[in-house]
């Protein structure tokens, strides 16, 4: 449990984060860093608790997705 936890809030504080960014790019170039970083975050959690990539995607990737994109969207409608 307390790894699911972990990966959870991980994911979505960076979620947050990278839709804060994303404002400043274009929606392609936005969902390539999205997608990079995903994968890059989930690696590394992955090689933290020893867990397989099917793992990290249904205990963050998810909601990093959705996080990203309601950040994303929250944010370009401030501009």
């Amino acid at each position: 449990m307390k790894e699911e936890n972990i990966s959870f809030w991980t994911f979505s504080i960076i979620g947050i984060i990278v839709g804060a960014i994303s404002i400043f790019f274009d929606w392609k170039t936005s969902f390539l860093i999205a997608v990079i970083v995903l994968v890059l975050i989930g690696e590394i959690i992955g090689k933290k608790f020893k867990k397989n990539t099917k793992w990290w995607l249904s205990n963050g990737g998810m909601i990093y997705l959705l996080m990203w994109i309601i950040s994303w969207v929250f944010f370009f409608n401030l501009v």
